[in-house]
């Protein structure tokens, strides 16, 4: 293989492969670099490194080591001067002069035996000489014989994830020699460029020029506009209890339905449950929208509590979950939103991969054109439906005598005084959404101040580049069950839990919890483990008890770990997450937090040796950016929230046996 000029060769993995010789020869350096490691082995023979004229010399930030195996000896020499460490871990010290020792303090540890005889000289080790290599005859490049290299197509052709083609973007190709050229794709998101030179270049591609519109990929809800509160009163009082059966179905897409105070009033009647998810359930257009209506209610409820009534945070997210109610724009912006909320230094890049997983066109523009006004009156009416429905649906209930008949006076009154609450809270909508939308577009209009930076492409002349746009789920919204599948690469990064602790200001539960942790040697992890729970409590643990935790394959769990459980939170975590012979990786790793890098494909345990007194909490919420790639399909790295909720426990680890890994399967 040879070349007049330049020779280049890319590509993911290159082998270069000889039965015998592989020979490498240069006019000047060989350069040699790699991000993760630089491996020399030989199999027989030795390892030889030639420096005729000139320095060798060995950096490192780390620890420099050599090491033999016991079957030869190490030897430094120079001009005979030398030190020898030898097969039976014997060390010589030479020197053909003076052999110093310098240090404020040099110790010999055993006999010192001194013999007054002739000097004892160094001898000069054998080197190996450097082999002799021939060049390779020169290309005759002389005008007689000169072949002109011929110029070379590039063929452009960029693709959203699903292929299709990103119409009439821009773009810059960067030609080796640093020569920019611009065009624009065509309708078919491609572009020929002929007589290029031969080499390698790059190209940045700008956004698909058509009028931004996402892709409606939603389900229409079967029940939407079929029940009412009266109707489901009138189902629930006649036994016909089908179609909010059905609601319930629904409504379990969601999770469990936990609207605060009014949690307790529903366990103790479930055909009040029956008729309030009934109700809200029927009031949804399509089916992708059970999620964001959850949220609205939780929302609600939690701003309806006169301690955070006036909470922004408690505003916003009302505001972004009622957005994401807007008819044909709602998810692209909700998700826009959540990633400038999430994203304070990156968050355009972010925003515009959401914005074309959701749909086609200039995503940048579409920010920039939104009504702000338009947007906020939409999603002000969201909420009030929702505030009215619910209203309606414990009317409903207080009005129903079957319900009147196994309902208790405290818990009519309950609900009669959430009815009030709603009613005060609904004066408070319009403008605790128009404040909050401020506060999202403020932010928004910061991060448009940043232009997103294009991702450079890399090709080579004479093959065509084919490149995809960068796209990825909004906050939260990382697509379900992808930890329970085989990946090639899994890329995490930024896990963090939510509960905000201020060490200069614990409560007292607070601080019985650090006096704990203290005790067991854990005073560096006290705002660690503060702040990964919630409803703390000191407990006592048994001789011979058992703990339990997740792991990932070929990484054990550490003994010293903080975080278990106990056999009752495991047995738990079975029941939730085992079933039909298969662990719900995706489930675990929510239900307990776990961290990016725990793929909660193993499971281990670990025997109490001595009683003693634990921390014990419930799992708090944490997220992290998470980003999931197969082949040429890749997620793109996302926001992954996980709502917590199992218990762990935080032993003294010095009274704990040794971690066993348990076999596949449940105990």
């Amino acid at each position: 293989m040879q070349s007049a000029l330049a020779h280049q060769q890319t590509a993911n993995n290159i082998t270069f492969e000889a039965e015998q010789d592989t020979t490498l020869l240069t006019g000047r350096s060989v350069n040699v670099r790699a991000d993760s490691e630089i491996a020399l082995q030989t199999e027989q023979g030795s390892l030889t490194v030639n420096v005729p004229e000139g320095s060798t010399i060995i950096n490192a930030e780390g620890d420099i080591r050599i090491e033999g195996t016991g079957s030869g000896d190490i030897t430094l020499y120079n001009q005979g001067g030398m030190i020898k460490l030898d097969s039976g871990g014997n060390v010589e010290l030479i020197g053909s002069d003076v052999l110093t020792l310098n240090g404020q303090m040099i110790t010999f540890d055993g006999d010192v035996t001194y013999e007054i005889t002739s000097p004892k000289t160094a001898s000069e080790p054998s080197a190996n000489s450097a082999p002799s290599i021939a060049r390779i005859a020169d290309i005759n490049d002389d005008a007689t014989t000169e072949q002109d290299i011929a110029p070379q197509t590039i063929d452009l052709a960029y693709h959203y994830q699903d292929g299709e083609p990103v119409k009439n973007a821009p773009y810059t190709l960067k030609l080796a020699d640093g020569t920019e050229i611009e065009g624009t794709l065509d309708d078919s998101g491609q572009a020929t460029l002929d007589n290029m030179p031969t080499g390698q270049f790059s190209v940045q591609y700008g956004e698909d020029t058509r009028e931004y519109a996402p892709v409606d990929n939603t389900k229409p809800n079967p029940l939407y506009g079929k029940i009412t509160p009266a109707k489901a009163v009138a189902m629930v009082e006649s036994g016909e209890t089908s179609l909010l059966d059905e609601a319930g179905d629904l409504a379990a897409q969601a999770g469990d339905w936990l609207w605060g105070t009014l949690q307790g009033d529903f366990n103790a009647n479930p055909s009040t449950s029956q008729i309030v998810v009934g109700s809200i359930i029927s009031m949804i257009p399509v089916v992708d929208q059970v999620m964001d209506c959850r949220d609205v209610c939780a929302n609600i409820m939690v701003l309806t509590d006169e301690e955070e009534s006036n909470d922004n945070n408690g505003w916003i997210a009302l505001t972004l979950t009622a957005v994401g109610l807007v008819p044909i724009i709602g998810s692209a912006v909700k998700g826009v939103f959540k990633v400038v909320l999430a994203n304070a230094s990156k968050s355009l890049d972010v925003a515009l991969a959401v914005l074309r997983k959701l749909g086609k066109g200039d995503p940048e523009k579409f920010i920039r054109d939104l009504d702000w006004n338009k947007l906020t009156k939409d999603a002000t009416k969201a909420a009030k439906e929702k505030v009215t429905v619910i209203k309606d649906a414990l009317k409903a209930v207080t009005g129903s005598w079957a319900a009147r008949l196994v309902l208790d006076s405290a818990t009519l009154k309950s609900i009669q005084d959430n009815i009030a609450k709603l009613n005060a809270f609904e004066q408070k909508i319009d403008q605790g959404i128009a404040n909050a939308m401020q506060t999202i577009k403020g932010k928004v209009n910061k991060a448009l101040d940043k232009s997103a930076e294009p991702l450079p492409h890399r090709g080579n002349t004479g093959y065509p580049q084919k490149a995809k746009t960068e796209e990825g789920y909004a906050p939260g919204a990382a697509p379900v069950g992808f930890h329970n599948q085989q990946w090639d690469k899994i890329d995490v990064n930024d896990f963090k839990t939510h509960r905000q602790i201020d060490m200069n200001n614990l409560s007292q539960s607070d601080l019985i919890v650090m006096d704990t942790l203290d005790e067991q040697g854990r005073s560096d992890f006290v705002e660690e483990i503060l702040s990964s729970g919630k409803d703390f409590s000191i407990t006592q643990i048994q001789k011979g008890d058992e703990l339990y935790g997740f792991t990932s394959s070929g990484f054990p769990k550490a003994k010293e770990s903080a975080y278990w459980m106990d056999k009752k939170s495991y047995m738990d975590v079975e029941v939730r997450f085992y079933k039909n012979g298969q662990w719900d990786k995706e489930g675990i790793k929510n239900y307990l937090a776990l961290p990016c890098y725990n793929t909660a494909d193993t499971f281990e345990k670990i025997e109490v040796l001595e009683e003693h007194t634990l921390v014990k909490s419930t799992i708090g919420e944490a997220s992290e950016l998470i980003g999931y790639t197969r082949g040429d399909f890749s997620t793109g790295l996302t926001s992954k929230t996980m709502s917590g909720g199992g218990i762990q426990v935080s032993p003294d680890a010095s009274k704990l046996g040794e971690v066993i890994r348990l076999p596949k399967g449940k105990l």
